[in-house]
């Protein structure tokens, strides 16, 4: 299926997927993941347990280190109901009174994350998703049952030095949209398991780790709208499975790695608003059949553009303004029949 559309931005970078192309894609793995949870354990109340246990004694500490709940979400978070049916809480169906879900998500929620979360060993979905939770990201490398956290849209600012280690059944990360500064967490490339993996929106500096190449299972890996310098890990061109790769709007030199080029399954590429410089390989839409979205702005590309970029059957945005293309565009991308979004050559100012 093509991508969205895609609409110019204010800013210089103009980042493929901002809008709903990148969004609904997201939201898609998303549900994917999600589905092969359902069939691994069924959503089914716990039958009352003692009010002392240790998962009710984490989500009190939990609570407690909550200092604004504009909205009541904690309302129901008492005595009088079993904390299987409080707000946000789903207990496992083999495990009376053990939780496996906790969703808290866009309640404006003010305060730290717990550490005491690290008690609940039988949680597999952690989602404290757009709320204003600040601090450090707790050590939770206990969880090793998890399999999705969602943290975006907060205002954390730092890791616990082995935060998510031994998290190794975890396939769904999104850190998107912190605070989060310093280089990536080198942990990060101990989850084998990861199939989406985003860490947009922050302030990472330094290198792309190379071991990103390790989480052999990933799929979706976007790094953009960070700070991060140097070159792209000729590894990432090696993950067999990758289906989207964003990496716009950082500061990375050099070229795009030929194992990036060459990988046949990659639909979605995105290196908006960097300082790479190369000439294009004439082969490129022969080498990315499956190529939905191609985000090339701001950068010092140079030479011919392609005419084989017209022959990937689901290309449906193309984005190359502010470079150094000599030559026009090619008549080749008129038999692009998807083709939503085509942002020309445009004479670099760099």
């Amino acid at each position: 299926m093509p991508c969205c559309s895609l609409h110019d931005g204010p800013s210089r970078g103009n980042i493929i997927g901002r809008t709903c192309s990148k969004q609904q894609l997201m939201k898609s793995a998303m549900a994917v993941l999600a589905l092969k949870l359902v069939y691994r354990c069924g959503y089914v109340r716990c039958a009352t347990v003692p009010q002392d246990s240790t998962d009710m004694l984490a989500l009190i500490n939990f609570r407690q280190a909550i200092t604004g709940d504009p909205r009541g979400f904690f309302n129901s978070w008492n005595n009088s109901v079993d904390f299987c049916n409080w707000n946000g809480i789903t207990c496992c169906k083999t495990h009376p009174g053990r939780i496996r879900e906790l969703h808290v998500i866009d309640q404006s929620l003010e305060g730290r994350i717990s550490p005491s979360l690290r008690n609940l060993t039988l949680l597999k979905i952690l989602d404290l998703s757009s709320n204003n939770l600040f601090g450090q990201l707790p050590d939770l490398n206990r969880l090793r049952k998890l399999q999705f956290v969602v943290f975006s849209n907060n205002k954390l600012q730092h890791f616990a030095p082995n935060a998510l280690t031994n998290c190794s059944n975890l396939l769904y990360l999104d850190l998107s949209a912190y605070n989060l500064t310093g280089s990536i967490p080198p942990g990060i490339s101990f989850l084998y398991k990861l199939e989406f993996l985003n860490l947009q929106s922050n302030h990472f500096t330094g290198l792309i780790p190379s071991s990103l190449g390790n989480i052999t299972q990933l799929e979706y890996l976007y790094l953009d709208d960070n700070q991060l310098e140097g070159s792209i890990p000729t590894e990432l061109g090696q993950l067999a499975k990758l289906f989207q790769l964003s990496l716009g709007k950082n500061k990375l030199s050099g070229s795009i790695p030929t194992t990036i080029l060459n990988h046949s399954s990659l639909s979605f590429l995105d290196v908006n608003t960097n300082s790479l410089r190369m000439a294009l390989p004439s082969t490129i839409g022969n080498t990315l059949p499956n190529l939905q979205a191609l985000g090339l702005n701001n950068n010092e590309f140079y030479g011919q553009i392609p005419a084989s970029l017209g022959k990937p059957t689901n290309l449906s945005i193309i984005q190359l303004q502010s470079n150094y293309f000599t030559s026009p565009v090619p008549s080749s991308l008129g038999n692009l029949s998807y083709l939503t979004t085509l942002i020309p050559k445009q004479a670099s100012s760099k």
